[in-house]
């Protein structure tokens, strides 16, 4: 037993459970940048393409909370009570936050953000409201698929979220395939109609999956952390609490991260062309989210491999595997940006014309050190989600944000060529003094053994 831990954990156990987490987020990236396809073949493409940046980004700040049910489930479920809790809290902060943006979206509010807050105006503001209403239900869709997601994942049957993923993205490949035959229909209704039809797609096929098998998903947790806390795992007993002490440094994170996008739409809706910058940003980064996305699982591997009291081999099996994963999603990246595939993916596959093509690729070649930073975060995260301990996340994407808006400011105020190029630096210098600050911080609260 002592010869296998000195070997640390395998690749092949880390790549069979990291592979499918990473596929399913690489394929809700893709739908992304097919929902640009889809939209690139109604008239103003420009208009519908930045309407819909906006009214996404708009989406992503208000339905934050539920961004962080897949951590909670993994990180706190550990018996049949802690999931019943878990469940209980879960379900609560979904109703509310679909109650939320019901009204944010039907009152003169969504309106005074885009326009004020964002500097969003004209024909692109009209048709961001419109997207902006029919999303409507779409936390709802979101907290269910995190839920069950969250399940999968925690007793290790990360092929049932990539399954459910890949219906998502078929749904959404037919929907393109026929947007010809639905021309009659405003662009800014279609987009946003298949992309809330397509996460309950994904919620519906989680869900059906797990419970089809009649699996008992709350004994099958409480057999699992009985296995685990025999070979050493620390398990902390949970009450409303200590969820509610977990979970709101990580909504606060959320939120910061969420506020990412529209700072950069922000930024670039004050550039000399912002139609054309919007367009060229959220193109370009929906691509390079192909390659970035699979990482924002990753916390998933040091969570799930390693306990708290762990060998230095594991540690340094699991650091291996992420400097293997983050090398490679740069080089995909570097690979488009650099060579004549990004003309290609740009011009044929996503058809936008040779000027957003230009800008798109520029912003792609920016992009290639992301995964680096991306994945060394995501590392440290799920070190301190093992040891229940988010506030250091909390105050890492605060850092994280305050960065972001000085090079946003930074960018507009030189105002380059390419304003589309704004944002991606923008995202890779924050990303990078989020890291620095989280090492630092490791450093400080966590074990030696994570050194």
């Amino acid at each position: 037993m002592a010869t296998e831990k000195t070997k640390g954990i395998s690749l092949k156990e880390q790549l069979k459970f990291f592979v499918p987490l990473g596929m399913t987020q690489a394929i809700i990236a893709l739908t992304h940048s097919l929902f640009n396809a889809a939209l690139a073949r109604f008239p103003s493409p420009e208009v519908l393409i930045s309407a819909f940046a906006v009214s996404k980004s708009i989406l992503q700040m208000i339905q934050y909370p539920v961004s962080m049910v897949k951590h909670t489930v993994t990180a706190l479920t550990t018996d049949a009570m802690s999931y019943y809790k878990v469940r209980r809290f879960i379900a609560f902060v979904g109703i509310g936050i679909v109650g939320m943006f019901f009204i944010f979206a039907f009152s003169g509010l969504s309106r005074w953000v885009m326009n004020s807050l964002i500097g969003v105006e004209g024909q692109v503001l009209e048709e961001a409201i419109i997207m902006l209403r029919i999303l409507v239900l779409f936390p709802l869709f979101v907290t269910v698929r995190d839920f069950y997601q969250g399940v999968a994942i925690k007793l290790r049957m990360t092929p049932v979220v990539t399954m459910a993923s890949l219906m998502r993205v078929l749904f959404v490949g037919i929907m393109v395939y026929l947007a010809d035959y639905f021309s009659f229909m405003p662009g800014a209704y279609y987009a946003p109609g298949i992309f809330a039809i397509a996460l309950f797609v994904e919620a519906a096929t989680v869900t059906v999956i797990i419970h089809k098998g009649k699996l008992d998903i709350p004994q099958a947790i409480e057999r699992q952390g009985k296995r685990l806390k025999e070979l050493g795992d620390v398990h902390r007993e949970l009450n409303n609490r200590l969820i509610l002490m977990f979970f709101l440094p990580l909504t606060v994170s959320a939120l910061l991260r969420t506020l990412s996008t529209p700072i950069i739409n922000a930024g670039l809706a004050r550039t000399v062309n912002p139609e054309i910058g919007l367009s060229a940003f959220a193109v370009g980064w929906s691509v390079g989210l192909l390659a970035v996305a699979p990482l924002e699982m990753f916390h998933q591997v040091p969570l799930n491999f390693l306990k708290e009291n762990d060998t230095r081999e594991n540690y340094q099996s699991v650091k291996k595997f992420a400097v293997m994963v983050g090398g490679t999603m740069s080089l995909a990246i570097g690979t488009t940006g650099f060579t004549p595939l990004g003309n290609y993916v740009f011009q044929t596959v996503i058809g936008t014309d040779e000027l957003i093509s230009r800008m798109a690729i520029d912003v792609l070649k920016i992009m290639t050190t992301l995964p680096i930073f991306f994945v060394i975060r995501q590392y440290l995260w799920g070190l301190f989600l093992k040891r229940q301990s988010t506030k250091q996340i909390s105050i890492g994407k605060m850092v994280n944000l305050a960065s972001l808006i000085l090079a946003v400011l930074l960018g507009t105020y030189m105002n380059p060529e390419n304003p589309a190029i704004i944002g991606a630096y923008a995202m890779v210098i924050a990303e990078m003094v989020e890291c620095i600050f989280l090492l630092v911080a490791k450093r400080k609260y966590l074990s030696i053994h994570t050194l």
